[in-house]
């Protein structure tokens, strides 16, 4: 597992209950946590639509407190939950990062 100090992502595989708005919810404790996620896939189970699991890639490493409470707040609406893994975050997403935000106050300025 990478150092905490280290610039990580986390892979999570989980299934949601058969609830309505039960995506926007289960999600819900990553927006309130500060928590980005940068990937997220959709899997029916067996074909139906009731039977749902997603993929989803956090940029957090997976022992950080606001990743735990985000992981806490997703099992109220998750029936399965599995951390696949924490991996070290490749340099490029800094980077790609920096220049998101002075692309950000550049555009504030300009207005």
């Amino acid at each position: 597992m990478p150092d905490t100090r280290q610039k990580c992502m986390s892979t999570v595989l989980f299934r949601v209950r058969n609830l309505p708005a039960v995506l926007y919810k289960a999600l819900g404790g990553f927006a309130t946590n500060k928590v980005n996620l940068t990937r997220i896939e959709s899997y029916m189970i067996e074909g139906q639509f009731e039977n749902t699991q997603f993929l989803i890639d956090a940029a957090a490493h997976c022992q950080d407190p606001a990743f735990e409470l985000a992981l806490e707040e997703l099992a109220h609406f998750a029936t399965e939950t599995t951390v696949l893994g924490c991996y070290p975050a490749h340099p490029h997403r800094e980077v790609a990062r920096r220049g998101a935000q002075s692309t950000a106050q550049r555009d504030a300025v300009s207005v």
